[in-house]
């Protein structure tokens, strides 16, 4: 048996027609569709046909075809100019399409690559286009979930629309969340709030961040945070500050920098707060810029960034701390064993789990597309787990999500098999304390509460460290019970 199936293609439909539309020629292919240039022949004029790939249509369960039909009435219910329009949908032949505005130009990543980072005006303008079509998304109750440089056109005349609400969730309708969660990857590492890498439920705050995230690489040329993998860019995202966009263009005034960092603030309670308060900020910005002011964010009467405060440190007395260490050596005697045993990636070989991707990278970021799954931990557990030794970075933080899940199900052994295996990881120490966490939680669940505060007590975690993180709910429900 192999692990491995090859992915079926629809085959060039250039010079076929469906209905009235005339395939011309590709433009692209992306995880759930191939799109052509088309001539709408009843109206003479050029659109884009969107064709939903043979695989996602066969799937047994239909959720891709219900993906890419709310697609279309997602993105067809507005109607705006920074807004790339959706025509109609149809079918012919088992092939299921959508037609859309074709839009001439290039997309934003393009377009700086060929032209260089705009200047002050000409970013603040693209800027501005974008928040409005933001907002009337917005307002509709729309979250697109993967604003990207690569979703942006710009026409020759240099207006902007967004492009692609194929991964949008109406967050009114609670349902729709259940059509985004699988199949294709949802987002883009380099774009991605942090809430929404760690799984979470999505508002359009998160927009906001990779709206943030693009404005920066648009300004600077080069996107905020980088890596080999995607996991180590998604750590980024959870973990680290930007450089200043400042430093990257000493150029720029200071309220453009002030909206980029506050869009990019890790909490959502810290960015703006609407796609219209953003647009306000971002005009009023434009205004003093072209009057030759440069102004701070709050000296222009919007609300200044306020960070939230960091944590205090919480001091173990020595007598808890005396008693937490000698507790540690006694366990070691008796349990060191288990903790520190190599787990076996084949343990997990009759289980279900995704097909065997090319790299560990992209093997992440089919688990990723999957979050709240445990196929996709598994599948990069088995296929690029050792026995022994370190790890790839992406297998550490499989095997804490694999656990979160085991846990959420209470199946407490397998999820303290993989908690003490990162636990004891050489790898990264964001893992480690992910274990670490993830090995009190298992206590608590025990019912040993006094036990859960001493694993935390000992290993001495900044809870500004790991913000965000998989285990972070988890860490601040053990530290109320200590502090109750």
């Amino acid at each position: 048996m192999t692990d491995e199936s090859p992915t079926p293609e629809i085959g060039d439909l250039a010079d076929k027609t469906l209905g009235e539309f005339k395939l011309l020629r590709r433009l692209g292919r992306g995880g759930m569709a191939e799109v052509y240039l088309a001539e709408q022949t009843s109206l003479s004029r050029f659109v884009a046909v969107k064709v939903l790939l043979r695989e996602m249509v066969d799937e047994a369960d239909g959720v891709p075809l219900k993906r890419f039909e709310q697609e279309a009435r997602t993105a067809g219910s507005i109607n705006h100019p920074n807004i790339v329009q959706v025509y109609t949908i149809g079918e012919e032949n088992g092939l299921h399409y959508i037609v859309q505005e074709f839009v001439e130009g290039l997309n934003l990543s393009e377009y700086v690559k060929r032209n260089g980072p705009p200047d002050v005006l000409r970013g603040m303008d693209l800027m501005e286009q974008i928040a409005k079509a933001m907002k009337v998304a917005s307002d509709a109750g729309i979250v697109h979930r993967d604003i990207k440089p690569e979703n942006i056109m710009v026409t020759q005349g240099g207006v902007a629309k967004v492009a692609d609400f194929g991964l949008a969730q109406l967050s009114q309708k609670p349902e729709a969340l259940n059509l985004t969660q699988q199949g294709t990857t949802m987002g883009t590492p380099l774009y991605m709030s942090p809430e929404q890498i760690n799984g979470e439920k999505l508002d359009h705050r998160s927009d906001l961040y990779s709206f943030g995230v693009l404005c920066y690489h648009m300004f600077a040329g080069r996107a905020p945070f980088r890596g080999e993998t995607a996991m180590a860019v998604a750590v980024q995202h959870l973990k680290e500050e930007a450089e200043p966009l400042s430093d990257r263009r000493p150029d720029l005034p200071r309220a453009v920098c002030d909206i980029v960092k506050r869009m990019m603030q890790k909490e959502p309670a810290e960015r703006f707060q609407s796609a219209s308060e953003l647009l306000v900020a971002i005009t009023k910005a434009r205004g003093a810029v072209s009057d030759g002011h440069d102004l701070s964010l709050s000296a222009m009467g919007m609300p200044a960034f306020k960070p939230a405060p960091p944590a205090k440190p919480r001091p173990i007395p020595a007598l808890l701390a005396f008693i937490a260490t000698c507790l540690i050596v006694g366990l070691s005697s008796a349990g060191i064993g288990y903790y520190l045993r190599p787990v076996d990636p084949l343990s997990v070989e009759t289980e279900e789990r995704l097909p065997k991707e090319p790299t560990v990278n992209e093997q992440f970021a089919a688990a990723l597309a999957n979050f709240d799954q445990a196929s996709g931990w598994l599948a990069v557990i088995y296929y690029y787990g050792k026995r022994s030794g370190q790890e790839p970075l992406e297998v550490g933080w499989a095997r804490v999500h694999l656990a979160r899940l085991r846990l959420s199900d209470t199946r407490l052994d397998e999820a303290e098999e993989q908690f003490a295996r990162v636990s004891q990881s050489t790898t990264d120490p964001s893992i480690q304390v992910q274990g670490q966490i993830g090995l009190a939680a298992i206590a608590f669940e025990k019912g040993q509460q006094d036990r859960a505060v001493e694993i935390i007590e000992t290993a001495r975690i900044d809870a500004r460290e790991i913000r965000g993180t998989a285990m972070a709910g988890w860490y601040d429900r053990i530290v109320n019970r200590r502090q109750g």
